[in-house]
């Protein structure tokens, strides 16, 4: 039965109110012209649908596959419409869209469209399906007999017109294909489908930093004036992921928590952190009262390694960015280890302050000051350093400027020698074989001096926070941390 011109024109009416124009896929395939024969009967096909439509493009909705119902098509009605141009099926309107093709309309739920589909290359694809709809409606699509979209929604456009609702993407070889569309509800308009291929992509390859060796060969180093030979017996560049605890522990000996008045204490509460630039030292607030507080429920924690290994006599370096904020005291020093030369009861003095920065409004952050509490000529043979007594300003710089700054000591049996930045800062006659009697802080028996052997130091690196030198911490810049590029040794 063929469709009656006044029913057609009537239902061209009622799609005229609603139509909606919305851009598509820019990808398209011109739409070849259709033909008819002397008995209002398809004639040949036309050459896009001969020999499949190419994609990727755009498959315009009325260039279904030929061969009638049950063939190119199914609406359970048999081979009927007498609407241009195709005169086999339903309802086939004039598009109003930019395209100026045709479109299917008036579907209803479960009918089909077959179209033959020539792939280009092998890649994942989606489905653009260009409609026009005033209800909700669904479709999906098969390629080969399988569902590869699953059920798509064509939510209705306010205001009406055409629009582009897109598919799930899917996998297509090279070759030649069947699509079919099927329509899960009524009255959707389908103008077109646009094949498009999913652009690929490109993840770019994760890039790990080097890491990087110190060779193990003796190295020749030039300082203050003369070159002399190191053996590398120790280097951590802190590029690893997690700290390396075969070179460093925590906390300090014994289990100390907090040293002298500070007003931190030492953890591993996110205190040590381990970034792409190397290891950082965090000071932060954790209690509410604003004063040094018991380690059980401390109100600063702050961070701290100490070298597993022990050393006398070398040369020590580290690179480190210095924190900003007051009351920050950050430190890399020296002291006698636990080991059998001492009898696994090291004394205080000695002790060796390659660095210490504090930013209390008097000094720092334009000084670093260095430290030794021992024996030697340079210093009082009576009485340790103790503190501000060797400071050592090193110009105008701005230790906090947000750079890495490089400082290390040579220490021979007899003297030790302070760099910043590779510049001499000072050197001293220093004795390390010392004793100090207990319980009397920073008096030494001259008699004592070379005549006990405290055997060798270990290292140790930590963000100190608050107390009578440093001073009162300003909460409003923490955290604030003591970032560590890299700590390198040499033994003779």
């Amino acid at each position: 039965m063929k469709l009656n011109l006044s029913r057609f024109e009537m239902r061209i009416v009622r799609w005229a109110g609603m139509v909606m124009t919305v851009s598509v896929s820019a990808c398209s395939v011109a739409e070849a012209p259709l033909t008819e024969d002397a008995n209002n009967q398809e004639a040949t096909p036309v050459a896009l649908r001969s020999v499949g439509s190419q994609v990727p493009g755009r498959i315009q909705a009325e260039n279904y596959d030929t061969g009638g119902e049950g063939v190119g098509y199914s609406t359970r009605r048999g081979d009927w419409g007498s609407a241009a141009p195709r005169k086999d099926s339903m309802d086939i309107g004039g598009d109003i869209a930019a395209s100026g093709g045709y479109y299917i309309g008036w579907t209803d739920a479960s009918q089909w469209f077959r179209y033959t589909l020539s792939v280009a290359t092998a890649a994942s694809f989606t489905l653009g399906f260009v409609v026009n709809s005033a209800w909700n409606s669904a479709v999906h699509a098969t390629m080969d007999g399988v569902d590869v979209t699953g059920s798509v929604t064509l939510p209705p456009l306010a205001g009406g017109g055409y629009h582009t609702v897109p598919s799930k993407a899917f996998s297509l070889t090279r070759g030649t294909h069947v699509m079919k569309i099927f329509f899960e509800g009524s009255t959707p308009g389908l103008d077109a489908i646009d094949v498009s291929i999913v652009p690929l992509v490109v993840v770019p390859p994760v890039v790990v930093p080097p890491v990087v060796v110190v060779p193990e060969v003796p190295q020749t180093l030039n300082l203050h004036g003369h070159s002399f030979t190191y053996n590398p017996s120790m280097s951590d560049e802190f590029s690893a992921t997690s700290l390396d605890t075969a070179k460093w522990i925590s906390p300090y000996k014994g289990g100390v928590q907090r040293l002298n008045d500070e007003w931190e204490c030492y953890t591993d509460n996110g205190t040590r952190v381990m970034t792409s630039n190397g290891l950082q030292l965090v000071g932060k607030k954790t209690g509410p009262n604003h004063a040094a507080a018991d380690c059980g429920a401390p109100n600063y924690q702050s961070g701290l390694i100490r070298s597993t290994g022990q050393q006398k006599f070398g040369y020590f370096e580290a690179s480190m960015k210095m924190p900003a904020g007051a009351g920050m005291w950050p430190a890399f020093w020296l002291i006698a280890g636990p080991n059998a030369a001492n009898g696994f009861a090291p004394t205080w003095p000695p002790e060796i302050d390659i660095l210490e920065m504090v930013n209390n409004g008097r000094e720092g952050p334009f000084q670093v000051t260095q430290f030794l509490h021992g024996c030697g000529s340079d210093l009082d043979s009576s009485r340790v350093s103790s503190w501000g007594d060797y400071p050592i300003p090193y110009g105008t710089m701005n230790f906090a400027d947000g750079n890495y700054h490089l400082f290390a000591a040579e220490w021979t049996p007899s003297q030790l020698y302070m760099y910043v930045d590779g510049g001499l800062a000072r050197s001293y006659n220093f004795n390390w074989d010392m004793k100090s009697p207990l319980g009397n802080y920073g008096l030494v028996d001259p008699s004592s001096c070379s005549s006990y052997d405290n055997g060798p130091a270990e290292l140790i690196v930590n963000l100190a926070m608050g107390g009578s030198w440093p001073g009162d911490i300003d909460d409003s810049v923490l955290p604030q941390a003591l970032d560590i590029d890299y700590i390198r040794t040499y033994s003779y």
